[in-house]
Order: structure tokens, then C-alpha cells, then sequence
């Protein structure tokens, strides 16, 4: 009895499984030779657009940062301001380690 079921789920995967394989192959009229594509890279010529300067985009990018900065809402500052205030005082005790 075991056999019989171990042999029916050997035909089914065999049924399910291998034209799953197979279509995952692909055929020779279908594959693209990739290797191609790579081939020769130094042979690309490419008209260089502008010089790469990091620095000066840096600093463009921090003076137009600060009109991006968003208010924060009233809702979320005032505990904001108050978890901020608040010193943390590290120990072992069950006690609240938070102190003003």
C-alpha cells in the first residue's frame, strides 16, 4: 500500500515537474547570446555631458534642503519637546528611570 502511493506521487511530481523543467529551457530559436553585449565595452564612445563635480551638488542640494523642512504639527511637538527635555537616568531598579 505504501508502495502504490510513494509510485503515485512519483508520476504525479514526474507529470507536474518535468514540463515545468522543460519550459523553463529555452529554445535555440529563442535564446539571445548575452555574451554579446558585454563583448568590447571599450569600443562604446560615449560624448561626455558635463563633469562630475559631487561637491558642488552637495552644497546645492543642502541649500535647497531646508525649504523642504516641514513644520512639525502642534499635536506631535509638545511631547516631542518633553520626551527631549527629559534625562534618562540608567539603573536596574522597577522604578521609572526617567527623571526631570
Amino acid at each position: 500500500m505504501k508502495n502504490r502511493k510513494l509510485f503515485q506521487k512519483v508520476i504525479l511530481l514526474a507529470f507536474a515537474g518535468v514540463p515545468l523543467v522543460w519550459a523553463s529551457v529555452p529554445r535555440n530559436s529563442k535564446s539571445v547570446d548575452d555574451v554579446a553585449v558585454y563583448q568590447n565595452l571599450s569600443e562604446i564612445k560615449v560624448k561626455k555631458a558635463k563633469s562630475i563635480n559631487f561637491d558642488s551638488d552637495i552644497q546645492h542640494l543642502s541649500a535647497i534642503e531646508k525649504s523642504y523642512r516641514k513644520p512639525i504639527a502642534l499635536e506631535v511637538s509638545a511631547p516631542l519637546d518633553r520626551v527631549i527635555k527629559t534625562q534618562y537616568k540608567p539603573g536596574n531598579s522597577k522604578k521609572n528611570t526617567l527623571t526631570k
